[in-house]
């Protein structure tokens, strides 16, 4: 028997599991039921069951489902994008996009219907109560918008391209050779098709999955859900985890991408908003272009290895003799071993030729607080050990257990130094203030039963930013470099290889943002 989730329905306040009259809408009629009190849908969320107090099931093909209406409110946006000529593609993304490449289920739809994600969570799942009601902002993109996208900068990091996306319609509506073409970054100018790379169907979907969520942004921080992207803030979080930048004077938005070529001078620097929608849970801007996340050249190897973090970078790199000579990796083991091993240790892995990612971030956002040369310089003098003072003292092996013991505790200590200045989720420096929350880190002390140290972030508004760490000592946020925004992504082949663009996706993406501060973090 094929299980089934469970959806408590949106129902008026403080009331759970109330008789509400419900109409959900289809392409065909609209069916009405006057005392729904949950709905449930198939595990592969392509039938809608809405059940009403004496066991009765109007059972619906959620592939129809246009409207689902409570107390006479459309939450569903769908209606307004399939209505819309000029948005096909993003249609098409947004009713079947997000899907295990080969399958489709429409089942966005329950995400902007205020139903939660089921992609983000496990189990039973519910529609959000009145109390808990996430608002939303969806940006669409016009179709020729969607024709010369420098999206391959992400992909495609010394031979620059652009993709075209050709809507031919169908159960697959999309061409997928010849859509690749050079492209002068400099210039903006199109160049010729690249004969030897095409789009294939799941580059396609990996694409559209990305643009769906880069232009969606769910207002879950206090201080913008009750006015969205008016609230005075400059800075948004998408359903990706990248960053959405609006204009002073809400006309117009940037993604990342879009933030940096503004900085260079050159093309694709803004998204202008042509159209508004207002929906009772949220508002649709239609804009003329997608909103662009970070390069994934753009990581936080690439801004740490760069000027002003060297100190701190070389803290970074792991020295594996050091880890062998402490047994820490296991030299007799097995090849895949003893690199499962190296990599648990590490803190950037190599993936695909020079592509480094954070070890520690899979498919999560994350912030990190890099210190300046002259903070981690004084941490060193203070007691800190480094790599090379490790290696000095244990680079040659132990004589003893007891010496073994105390080099693996300088190792687990230099190694928490440097993940406990990074943390889950992403805190911008912004213009409205906000009050103390938590986050976990990746830092993990054997010696306190494995605990995780967390640090409490808050702003004082006006682009500031606030850490206070494990002792309780307040670091500040500087001015100058706060607000570096990079993307850590593994793909499922070498990004910095033109001839291997074919066919690559996404396999694991985390949007993060970087801020210097002029002293480090202690988690004891």
């Amino acid at each position: 028997m094929r299980t089934r989730l469970l959806f408590t329905a949106l129902l008026a306040s403080n009331m759970l599991m109330a008789q509400v009259p419900l109409k959900v809408k289809t392409s065909e009629k609209e069916h009405t039921v006057e005392d729904a009190t949950h709905i449930t849908f198939q595990d592969d969320l392509s039938v809608q069951h809405v059940h009403s107090e004496d066991n009765r099931t109007l059972d619906l093909p959620m592939r129809n489902i246009r409207e689902v209406i409570l107390r006479d409110t459309l939450h569903n946006v769908s209606d307004y994008i399939l209505a819309d000529e000029d948005c096909k593609i993003y249609n098409w993304a947004f009713m079947y996009s997000r899907v295990q490449m080969a399958t489709y289920y429409p089942y966005f739809n329950f995400f902007y219907s205020n139903f939660t994600d089921p992609a983000q969570t496990s189990g039973s799942r519910t529609f959000f109560t009145p109390e808990l009601q996430s608002r939303f902002a969806l940006f669409v993109p016009v179709d020729s918008a969607m024709d010369t996208i420098p999206y391959c900068l992400s992909f495609v990091a010394r031979n620059p391209a652009v993709i075209s996306l050709q809507y031919t319609g169908g159960t697959f509506p999309f061409k997928t050779g010849g859509c690749v073409y050079n492209y002068n970054q400099e210039t903006g100018q199109i160049g010729t098709a690249m004969r030897s790379q095409r789009l294939t169907h799941e580059s396609v979907i990996s694409f559209l999955n990305e643009v769906l969520m880069q232009n969606t942004i769910v207002f879950d921080r206090p201080e913008d859900r009750e006015l969205g992207i008016r609230s005075g803030n400059e800075y948004f979080t998408t359903l990706a985890g990248t960053v959405v930048r609006v204009a002073a004077d809400g006309k117009s938005v940037q993604g990342v991408l879009q933030m940096d070529n503004a900085a260079k001078g050159i093309r694709f620097s803004n998204c202008n908003i042509i159209d508004t929608h207002h929906k009772s849970n949220g508002t649709i801007y239609k804009i003329d272009c997608p909103i662009l996340p970070p390069a994934i050249q753009k990581t936080a190897y690439s801004i740490l290895s760069g000027e002003g973090y060297e100190e701190f970078f070389k803290l970074c790199q792991v020295n594996t003799d050091v880890l062998k000579a402490l047994s820490l990796i296991d030299t007799e083991a097995s090849t895949e071993t003893q690199t499962w091993q190296e990599n648990f240790y590490s803190n950037f892995v190599d993936r695909h030729g020079a592509n480094y990612n954070l070890s520690f971030f899979p498919s999560h956002p994350f912030t990190l607080y890099a210190p300046t040369n002259e903070a981690v310089r004084q941490a060193i003098t203070d007691g800190l050990p480094t790599w090379e003072s490790l290696a000095a003292t244990y680079g040659n092996g132990v004589s003893s257990d007891a010496e073994r013991a105390e080099g693996k505790k300088k190792v687990y200590e230099l190694i928490n130094f440097v993940r406990y200045h990074f943390h889950f989720g992403t805190e911008i420096a912004d213009k409205l203030p906000f009050a103390a929350r938590e986050h976990a880190t990746p830092a993990i002390l054997p010696e306190a039963g494995f605990a995780t140290p967390r640090l409490s972030v808050s702003s004082a508004g006006n682009g500031t930013l606030s850490v206070t760490d494990a002792t309780g000592k307040v670091h500040h946020v500087m001015d100058e470099g706060k607000n570096i925004f990079v993307r850590d992504a593994i793909c499922s082949g070498d990004i910095y290889n033109v001839s291997s663009f074919n066919g690559i996706v996404i396999e694991h993406d985390s949007p993060g943002v970087i801020h210097r501060i002029n002293s480090v973090l202690r988690y004891k």
